[in-house]
């Protein structure tokens, strides 16, 4: 079925935000970074990255990481046996702050829970329970669509991410009070959006403008500037979780790609294009021209500066494939000089002309000299954090 001109225009908006943002970003606030300030080694099996002044700072590679077509291939396959079967929803247990959640492939709930939230909210059972688990089944959804894949895309975008299908799930709420208004001018389905700030904006925007022909879409931005209000704040419920599940990987550090240890362009990207994909088809429709998905987690830290020499070494990719290629032709280099222990003078001269020619593609530079990348939406990535556990 061919797409129609205004989706296509659309998908395309969002796709050039990650092509033409960050290029812009960069362009206002560049830096000159050294590369001679830089330490790279290999040992046993990783690329070491660390500033001279500081070697705690570092970024380590591994070779698994530098085959992405493999990993990328693995994480697909393990993503089509998760959804195979149908959604399993059983009773059971669930997190002190929830009435139910989804995880892999199943959605539990605590039906003791959801009565004792209707009693407190004077909401019926039925109603609390169908629109908890339209929430919940917009999470599964949108995992399915790859929402949460962790191969190809940064720490900072999965955090976003994890937060973007929280929004998306209560948007597949507000839309069941919507219709119970419009059927019965019931408005008691707006309590249950207590995860936005902006309650009573969004009662008074239903009675005011519920026969208008974007209500709905205008309803999902409400939705979507009222959550991040309330809970895109540092030591939040979901602030917690979004954190928790942009670390889920951490344990298994090699099956991401080496070009999406860092924001930079092909990250960027990757993330546009999942926003594209959730909020296409949200239960209140095509919601994306009406909203800001390039907004900022707070308590994001700056980069550090191995994280800088990274994203300078990737940002021309437009994927993670071709940033974790850029990776590997500067770890192949350095693994070429130091297998032996030795490193000559003639090998050094290699490298830096390695790193000179990779960092000049850069900035179009003849210099090795670059560009800083976007300050507002990185992590630091060091090897401790790595070792305990705390850092992608």
């Amino acid at each position: 079925m061919p797409i129609d001109k205004e989706d296509k225009e659309q998908q395309v908006h969002m796709l050039l935000l990650g092509q033409e943002m960050l290029p812009e970003f960069i362009e206002n606030n560049t830096h000159e970074l050294d590369p001679n300030d830089f330490i790279l080694k290999y040992d046993k099996g990783y690329l070491v990255i660390y500033p001279k002044d500081n070697p705690a700072d570092r970024i380590v590679v591994s070779k698994q990481q530098l085959d992405a077509k493999k990993l990328e291939r693995e994480a697909k396959k393990e993503h089509k046996e998760m959804y195979a079967a149908p959604t399993e929803m059983i009773m059971g247990e669930v997190q002190p702050h929830a009435l139910a959640e989804a995880g892999d492939n199943q959605i539990t709930y605590d039906v003791e829970k959801i009565k004792d939230a209707a009693d407190k909210t004077n909401i019926d059972y039925d109603t609390l329970f169908n629109s908890t688990m339209e929430h919940e089944k917009t999470h599964i959804s949108d995992h399915k669509n790859g929402s949460n894949e962790a191969v190809n895309i940064s720490y900072n975008y999965l955090q976003k991410l994890d937060m973007c299908t929280e929004i998306n799930a209560t948007i597949s709420q507000a839309a069941i009070a919507l219709e119970q208004y419009q059927k019965t001018g019931n408005i008691d389905g707006v309590k249950l959006l207590w995860n936005c700030s902006n309650q009573q904006e969004i009662a008074d925007y239903i009675k005011e403008h519920s026969k208008d022909k974007d209500c709905k879409e205008q309803l999902g931005a409400l939705v979507f500037q009222g959550w991040l209000e309330k809970n895109n704040k540092v030591g939040t419920t979901y602030w917690e979780n979004a954190l928790a599940q942009a670390n889920a990987p951490i344990n298994h550090v090699s099956d991401t790609m080496a070009g999406a240890l860092v924001d930079n362009q092909a990250t960027l990207n990757e993330y546009h294009k999942r926003m594209d994909t959730m909020f296409k088809k949200t239960a209140l429709g095509d919601i994306r021209k009406y909203i800001d998905v390039d907004f900022k987690i707070e308590g994001d830290q700056q980069p550090s500066q191995s994280e800088e020499f990274l994203q300078a070494l990737t940002n021309p990719a437009r994927n993670t494939r071709q940033a974790t290629k850029r990776v590997e032709a500067l770890f192949k280099e350095v693994e070429k000089a130091d297998k032996d222990g030795v490193r000559t003078e003639k090998e050094q001269q290699n490298i830096d002309k390695k790193v000179a020619k990779l960092l000049a593609e850069k900035t179009g530079r003849k210099s090795a000299s670059t560009t800083q990348s976007n300050r507002d939406s990185s992590v630091t990535i060091k090897i401790s954090q790595i070792q305990s556990g705390r850092g992608r």
